[in-house]
């Protein structure tokens, strides 16, 4: 009988240009490795076959994962955006693993470091009106007041409020 971390690695080695959420990776087990799963499927809490794909869902996102990344180290996992997506990561060549094309960090420009916190903040208002649908002013903290006493106007530090934009 396979183990979980096993069929984890067996079914991302068979498809290694793929990458699945927990509940596709647990699809795939369960297609593959039916004939092993029909015992654990036969328990009585499971009343129906999605109660079943959640519960191998919950093992593929727990703890089998880090058993199949120490068992294989081209397990791979990216959690950042989510949801969490599992791959098969590249070969490894002398000790040292490839980057995968899925994980690719922009190298810093010189006109990108020279960036000072003042100029930064035009570019954050402009993401927070696109992707958050935030609109931001600026505060003028020469006319403002803080009667509210500590902590009552936190958002003035930074110079700048954001409110939800009206659709």
């Amino acid at each position: 009988m396979t183990s979980r971390p096993q069929m984890i690695i067996n079914v991302l080695q068979a498809n290694p240009d793929e990458q699945f959420t927990a509940r596709q990776l647990a699809q795939k087990i369960i297609d593959h490795y039916g004939a092993e799963l029909t015992v654990k499927r036969q328990n009585p809490r499971f009343a129906s076959d999605e109660d079943f794909l959640s519960q191998i869902a919950a093992e593929v996102g727990g703890s089998r994962t880090v058993q199949a990344k120490a068992m294989c180290p081209q397990v791979m996992t990216r959690d950042k955006p989510r949801p969490r997506l599992y791959y098969w990561g590249k070969e490894i060549d002398n000790g040292v693993q490839q980057e995968s094309s899925f994980d690719i960090a922009p190298t810093p420009s010189a006109e990108t470091v020279a960036f000072s916190e003042h100029a930064l903040y035009p570019l954050l208002i402009e993401y927070l009106a696109e992707e958050e649908e935030l609109l931001c002013r600026r505060i003028d903290e020469k006319r403002s007041s803080n009667n509210k006493g500590l902590g009552g106007k936190p958002l003035a530090l930074s110079g700048y409020c954001c409110f939800a934009a009206s659709r």
